[in-house]
Parts: C-alpha cells; sequence; structure tokens
C-alpha cells in the first residue's frame, strides 16, 4: 500500500479536523461558481467550505483520517478523504463509496511540490493489463460536484489511476454519478480526467469540464479503456491536448482480441487537438460505440475524425459528429480511418478539410459504411469525397464497402475528387449510393460520385448509384465517374452538368482501355 501525506505550501489553508470527516478549505478559485449558502438557489448543492488559517507547511498521515459508514458505504465528504482512499485504514480499495456533498478540490494544485492530487490506486501495465494496487470497489458520487481537482504526474494519471469492477456482480458500475467542474489534469501516457486506465471498469452517468493534457492514450474521461471495460451515459465538456491516441471522452478504447472497450449513450463537446489518430469522441477506437455524438472542433495531422481518429476493428453504430475537422492525412468528418472497422447508421455535418485521403464521413475507408450520409463541405488536394475520401486501396487487397450511404455536401480539390468517393481503389465497392453536392476539381479525375474507379490490381464496382451534382474540372471529368481504370460501373446515372478540357463525359470522361463494363446507365 502506497503512504500517502496531503501536503501544502505556505499560504495556502491547511487546518484540518478529522473528528466528524470535514476539512478546512480553500474558496473557490475564480472559475468556480458560487456555491454558498446564501445565493437563493436552494437546488444547488454547496462546496464544503470552512473557517480559514494559515500555516507554514503541513502534512496529514491518512492513517488518522476517520470515515463515517452509512448503508454499507464508506462516506466521503471532503478532499482529505478521497485522497485517501488505498491509503487509510478504514478505506480500502475494494470499498464502495459514496460523496455526501460537493467538493472543493482547488487546494490541489498546491499539493506536493505542484504535482497535485495523487490518482487513487496504481497500476504499472503489463502486457496490456493493469497490475498493482487498483481500485475494485464502487464510488457513486451521489449527484454531487468536485471542483477544481489539480493534477501534475506522469503515467496512469486521473481522479482514479485505474479501476477494475471483474469482481463486482454482474452489471455492477464502479464508478458512477460522479461530476468532475474545471479539472486541470495533466500527463504523459493514459491520461483521463477520471480514469487513467479502466481496466474492464464500468464507468455510467459521469462528467467532465476542464483541461487535459497528456502524451499518449489522453481522454476527457478515461485514458485508456481496455479488456471489455464500458462507458454509458458519460460526457466530457473539455480541451483536450495530446501527441497521439487522443478523444474528447477516451483516448484508446481497447481492440482486445477476446473482450472490446464499449462506449454507448455518452458525448463530448469543446475542442480536441493532436498529432495522430485523434478523434471528437475516440482517438483510437477497437471496440464498440454505439448511440454517441460529438460537437468538437478537432485538429491533427494524420487519422483525424470528428468522432473516431482510427476504427481499425472497431464498430460504430448510431452516432453522429457535428464537428468542425481538419488534418493532414485520412482525416473524416465522423471517422479518419477505418480498416476492417464497420460505420452504420451514422452521420457527419461538419465541414472537413485536410490534404490526402479526405472525406465528409470517411477519410480513408478499407471496411463497410452501411445507411450513413455526410452533409458537410469537404475540401482537400488528392483523394477528395463527399462521404470517403478513398474506399478501398491502391496495390493492396483490402475491401471496402459502402452500401444505401450519400453525401450532399461539396467537394473541392484537386485530384481525384468526387460527389460521394474521390478515389474507389482495389476491391473497393459502392452499391445503392448517390451523391448531390457539386465537385471541382484542378487535376486529374472528377466525378459527380467517384473520382477515380479503380487504379489499382484489382476492379472497383459501382452498382445501382447516381450523381446529381455538376462536375467542374480540367481533364477525366465524368458526370458519374471522371476516370474508370479497370472497374466496374452499371445501373447508374447522373443528372448535372459537366465542364472540363480534356476527357469529358456526361457519365464517365475517361473509360480506358476498353476493360470497364459500364451497363443499364
Amino acid at each position: 500500500m502506497k503512504r500517502r501525506s496531503v501536503l501544502a505550501l505556505a499560504g495556502s489553508v491547511t487546518a484540518v479536523s478529522f473528528s466528524g470527516c470535514s476539512s478546512t478549505q480553500e474558496e473557490p478559485n475564480d472559475q468556480t461558481a458560487d456555491r454558498s449558502d446564501d445565493d437563493g438557489d436552494d437546488d444547488e448543492p454547496d462546496v464544503e467550505d470552512g473557517d480559514t488559517s494559515e500555516s507554514n507547511t503541513s502534512s496529514s498521515d491518512c492513517d488518522e483520517v476517520e470515515y463515517e459508514e452509512e448503508d454499507g458505504y464508506i462516506l466521503i465528504s471532503n478532499i482529505t478523504q478521497l485522497q485517501c482512499i488505498g491509503d487509510a485504514d478504514d478505506a480500502p480499495l475494494d470499498g464502495d463509496y459514496k460523496l455526501t456533498q460537493n467538493i472543493d478540490a482547488s487546494e490541489t494544485e498546491q499539493w506536493n511540490d505542484g504535482a497535485g492530487f495523487d490518482p487513487i490506486g496504481e497500476c504499472d501495465l503489463l502486457e496490456g493489463e493493469c497490475q498493482g494496487e487498483i481500485f475494485t470497489g464502487r464510488f457513486d458520487g451521489n449527484g454531487y460536484e468536485i471542483v477544481g481537482l489539480y493534477i501534475d504526474r506522469t503515467d496512469e494519471v486521473g481522479l482514479f489511476s485505474s479501476v477494475d469492477s471483474r469482481d463486482l456482480m454482474p452489471a455492477a458500475s464502479n464508478i458512477k454519478n460522479v461530476t468532475l467542474v474545471d479539472v486541470n489534469v495533466s500527463g504523459e501516457s493514459r491520461v483521463g480526467g477520471l480514469v487513467g486506465v479502466s481496466d474492464a471498469g464500468r464507468i455510467t452517468n459521469a462528467s467532465v469540464t476542464g483541461v487535459i493534457n497528456g502524451n499518449e492514450s489522453v481522454g476527457g474521461l478515461v485514458g485508456f479503456n481496455n479488456t471489455d471495460a464500458e462507458v454509458v451515459d458519460s460526457d466530457a465538456e473539455v480541451d483536450v491536448t495530446g501527441e497521439s491516441l487522443v478523444g474528447g471522452l477516451v483516448g484508446w478504447n481497447t481492440d482486445d482480441t477476446t473482450f472490446d472497450g464499449q462506449i454507448e449513450g455518452s458525448s463530448a463537446t469543446g475542442r480536441v487537438e493532436g498529432d495522430e489518430r485523434v478523434g471528437g469522441l475516440v482517438g483510437n477506437n477497437g471496440g464498440d460505440i454505439e448511440n454517441s455524438h460529438t460537437e468538437v472542433d478537432v485538429t491533427g495531422n494524420e487519422r483525424v475524425g470528428g468522432l473516431v481518429g482510427d476504427n481499425t476493428f472497431g464498430r460504430t453504430t448510431g452516432s453522429h459528429s457535428r464537428n468542425e475537422v481538419s488534418g493532414e492525412e485520412q482525416v473524416g468528418g465522423l471517422v479518419g480511418f477505418s480498416r476492417e472497422g464497420d460505420v452504420f447508421d451514422s452521420y457527419a455535418a461538419g465541414d472537413v478539410t485536410g490534404d490526402e485521403r479526405v472525406g465528409g464521413l470517411v477519410g480513408e475507408n478499407r471496411g463497410r459504411v452501411e445507411e450513413s450520409y455526410a452533409e458537410g463541405t469537404v475540401t482537400g488536394d488528392d483523394a477528395v469525397g463527399g462521404l470517403a475520401g478513398r474506399n478501398g486501396v491502391v496495390r493492396v487487397s483490402d475491401d471496402g464497402e459502402i452500401r444505401d450511404s450519400y453525401a450532399t455536401g461539396m467537394v473541392t480539390g484537386n485530384e481525384d475528387a468526387g460527389g460521394l468517393v474521390g478515389d474507389n481503389g482495389s476491391e473497393g465497392e459502392i452499391t445503392t449510393s448517390y451523391a448531390t453536392g457539386n465537385v471541382t476539381s484542378d487535376g486529374f479525375g472528377a466525378g459527380g460520385l467517384v473520382g477515380t474507379n479503380s487504379s489499382g490490381s484489382s476492379s472497383g464496382n459501382i452498382l445501382q448509384s447516381y450523381a446529381m451534382g455538376d462536375v467542374v474540372g480540367d481533364a477525366h471529368v465524368g458526370g458519374l465517374v471522371g476516370f474508370n481504370g479497370d472497374g466496374t460501373v452499371s445501373e447508374t446515372y447522373a443528372t448535372g452538368g459537366v465542364t472540363a478540357g480534356d476527357f469529358v463525359g456526361g457519365l464517365i470522361g475517361d473509360n480506358i482501355d476498353g476493360r470497364s463494363s459500364v451497363g443499364d446507365c
């Protein structure tokens, strides 16, 4: 068991009374709403405060902290009791806890030489699982707030370092009804406002507002959602900054071969910024996301998405994003990159800007997209599409399938620009889908539906689909397809106007080598 002291610097309020489990605390900082008893609002619970005093440096041993119990729960009424979970004799890591009032945690900014609150529990991540003193009990926020929590540490950072619910009864949550307000949390790897690593933990009805900074696996609520962990009915209103695997709610939602991370009925708002695998909700998703949404401005470099940055082996269902998304490569309004991943019954409504493989819904799709749509404006350079920048892969057998989907936004690109898909590559298939937005291109391959259809070793197929937008380009420009390499186009039509210099067609601009089959148009 690690031993903690609650430390305060000179000039801060440090007096602590352990009788009755109350503590003296600083007034909330300027960013914290006034919650005094005379505010005239009986509906707003008050942040605990008390008499103030000053001293130089003092410490309290967690063994001296007393707790009360009620109905099987250990009661938490102040920041000291919260900090001593797992270190006090009467506060084990497998205990059941409940908040009894709002807690002002702003004094934690002065603790431990600026390192702040010491996360509850410990996690040494070995072979993908936490080893160490993990929180395995229950924590019920009881509808109260923890205000102004400050943490500046290294790995597995959050109010809880790590949580695990596998020893609890089926469907039991170890973290629920928790609200963190105005947090300031910083770390290196596996950093979240509430939990650093959720290793088969279950989090329900949790909320975080504030600022989260880290390097890898950084999320507004959870850094690493691992091994069948669940996040349900939770939200984050945050500014999140990191390098890789960065998300507004969860940094990395695991893709364990046996157990997948689950996110359901959850949301994120605010701003997310990173380098690669950056998403408005989840940076890297290998699990399941259902009925979730974001309104987050997302900025990154590679694999950047309004909801998910990288959806390899992941599944996204019934979800949407209303974001401004910008990046360089594999940039999508909903998903940046998807390989063997699914996107079902989902949509994106924000504008998307990038360089290569830029799509209104998915930047690069090597999985399945069904019954989904995008309606934002899409701007890029190479492989730019209203729904997907690239579908399938050039010269690699990696299927991409789009079915029963559509795009309505305007598309602007240089090479391979399409109202639905910019580049439909090897093994790419588009069925019963359509595009209505106008397409403008300064270079090669522009089409109302697809810019270039199959330029790889295997054919791309377009079936029972159509385009209605006007197309303007330089060369290889068509109302449906700009350049058809060795693909199949069947049961299709286009109604928009076409303007170009060379290789122009109302349906297909350039149908090369006579290898294509175009029928029933």
